[in-house]
């Protein structure tokens, strides 16, 4: 038992350290070259619209002052005749308008820096990563 908690705590630092770097670095880049491909398909295919705000509110209890303040700005847009609405938190004052890009689903239109992002099957595979570099550890320990 004296000897199980060593190999424990090892194996979580070695997956835990393992996994990060593993996220950090290929994660981003797979990534990075991700969003590129995505948007410059998006921008290729015509799938680019100005949304225009509608409305904005305040996130109930929030106090703070100024331009820490937190909005969150509705815009809509039209695909094909159909209206879409999105709702996006905001620090400060929601712009009057956003551009949007989507893929096949103009439901999912996102802005230019969150288009293209981490989808959940990214999620899984770190947690599949974090259990073997885990388990890896207790072998090597």
């Amino acid at each position: 038992m004296e000897k199980l908690v060593p190999c424990l705590i090892g194996a979580a630092a070695v997956s835990g350290i393992l996994t990060f770097f593993g996220y950090g670095i290929i994660g981003r880049i797979v990534l990075l070259f991700r969003r590129k491909g995505a948007l410059a398909r998006a921008e290729r295919e015509g799938h680019v619209v100005t949304a225009r705000r509608v409305d904005y509110k305040m996130p109930e209890g929030d106090d703070t002052e100024g331009r820490g303040r937190m909005y969150v700005g509705i815009y809509e847009y039209t695909v094909n005749g159909k209206t879409y609405r999105k709702r996006r938190p905001e620090r400060g004052m929601p712009q009057e308008e956003i551009t949007l890009y989507y893929g096949s689903n103009p439901a999912k239109a996102a802005p230019y820096a969150e288009f293209g992002g981490p989808e959940g099957g990214w999620l899984k595979v770190f947690l599949i990563l974090f259990v073997l570099f885990f388990l890896l550890g207790l072998w090597l320990f």
